[in-house]
């Protein structure tokens, strides 16, 4: 059994919170920070992405070709690389421990997999509450979503970012959010005659972890320093901007 990290770069899909289109990259470029930190304790980072890639890569870090599939064409970019790292979990039963996070822009300050308890799911942070226009400006959300954020505007946004369990747990959160997602999307289908992926994954992450995880949610600095603060002298497990 093994402990990895994993981070994904999908090209030409839209990603719904900056509406930007991701473009085919340098892998150890744009991945440095967190290929770097994470290879100073030994571990493996393996990258998925969509599209073929023959750049060499360092030690200790692979790419990891994971064809956009082709049931939702129409997919936004965090439900495509959730689903993506779903099915790339399911099929790689030697990972024990995982942690998921942002390609360039997390930083490994800390060994984790040694405090990573069975059932908890482990989540960054932000210091802003779920008021915040990246929820309350996303439309066609489905009723029980805009009843949750009404009903708890002033719990912490959670920020999926750095995303970290059991490879058990993340399978339980990625289900989760798959079905939920796909759901809503089925049922705009039936009212309205047409696929239409929204935008609110952001929303979707927080209920999730507040409904399904609450009684064994972990979040704030033990797992990440404060949101964009550029803090590396603390305890964290990840930098987190």
């Amino acid at each position: 059994m093994k402990n990895v990290v994993i981070a994904e770069y999908l090209t030409n899909m839209v990603d719904s919170q900056y509406t930007i289109v991701h473009k085919e990259i340098n892998i150890a470029e744009i991945a440095q920070k967190v290929i770097d930190s994470v290879r100073r304790f030994n571990v493996e980072t393996d990258i998925l992405i969509n599209f073929q890639n023959e750049q060499k890569l360092p030690p200790l870090v692979k790419a990891v070709y994971c064809p956009r599939f082709a049931r939702y064409p129409q997919a936004k970019l965090m439900f495509g690389k959730w689903e993506i790292v779903y099915e790339y979990l399911l099929k790689n039963s030697d990972i024990d421990k995982v942690a998921l996070v942002d390609l360039d822009n997390v930083e490994m300050l800390n060994y984790p997999f040694a405090d990573i308890e069975d059932n908890i799911l482990y989540i960054g942070d932000e210091f802003n509450d779920l008021n915040n226009s990246v929820i309350t400006s996303k439309q066609d959300q489905p009723d029980y979503l805009i009843d949750f954020n009404n009903r708890n505007k002033y719990l912490q946004l959670l920020n999926s970012g750095v995303l970290a369990g059991t490879r058990e747990t993340l399978l339980e959160f990625l289900g989760i959010f798959i079905k939920l997602y796909t759901d809503d999307t089925v049922q705009k289908y039936l009212d309205q005659g047409n696929i239409r992926f929204a935008g609110f994954e952001v929303a979707l992450v927080n209920y999730i972890a507040y409904n399904y995880f609450n009684n064994r949610l972990c979040h704030g600095r033990k797992v990440t320093t404060k949101f964009m603060y550029n803090d590396t002298a603390v305890k964290s497990w990840f930098k987190f901007k």
